[in-house]
C-alpha cells in the first residue's frame, strides 16, 4: 500500500513538472543544417536584424521570415528545405502583435544569416518565449 502511495505521488510530480515546462524546439527540427549545406545564393545578400534584445526577439523573427521568404525566389534550393523551415517556424512561433522595437540591421550572405536565425531561436527558446 505505502509502495502503490508513493509510486503515485511520485507520477503526479512528474507529471505537473512535464505541463508546466514547456519544450524548447531543438533546432535540428528546423532544418537550420540543411539550409547551410544545401541551399545555394549566389551574389544575393540578406538584411537581417543584430544584437537582439528578448523583448524584440518576435519582431526580429519576422524579419527573418521575411528574408527566407525571398531566398525561395532569389536562391537554389533543389530540395525545397525554405518551404519546411517556414512551415516549422510558423508552427512553433506563431505571428504575434508587433512591439514596434528599433532594429539595427546587418547585411550579409545567406550562410551568416543563417547562422543568426539560428542564434535567435535559441535567445527564443532561453527566454521561454514560445
Amino acid at each position: 500500500m505505502e509502495h502503490s502511495l508513493r509510486t503515485a505521488l511520485w507520477v503526479f510530480c512528474l507529471f505537473g513538472f512535464l505541463q508546466a515546462t514547456p519544450p524548447c524546439y531543438g533546432q535540428g527540427d528546423l532544418g537550420f543544417c540543411f539550409l547551410q549545406q544545401h541551399v545555394k545564393c549566389v551574389n544575393v545578400t540578406f538584411t537581417y536584424p543584430i544584437n537582439v534584445q528578448a523583448k524584440c526577439s518576435r519582431d526580429a523573427l519576422q524579419v527573418f521570415v521575411q528574408g527566407l521568404n525571398n531566398a525561395t525566389t532569389d536562391c537554389q534550393d533543389d530540395q525545397e528545405i525554405i518551404p519546411d523551415t517556414l512551415e516549422s517556424l510558423a508552427w512553433k512561433f506563431p505571428t504575434t502583435d508587433s512591439t514596434n522595437c528599433k532594429l539595427q540591421t546587418k547585411e550579409s550572405q545567406f550562410e551568416d544569416f543563417v547562422k543568426d536565425l539560428e542564434r535567435l531561436v535559441q535567445l527564443i527558446n532561453a527566454s521561454g518565449d514560445k
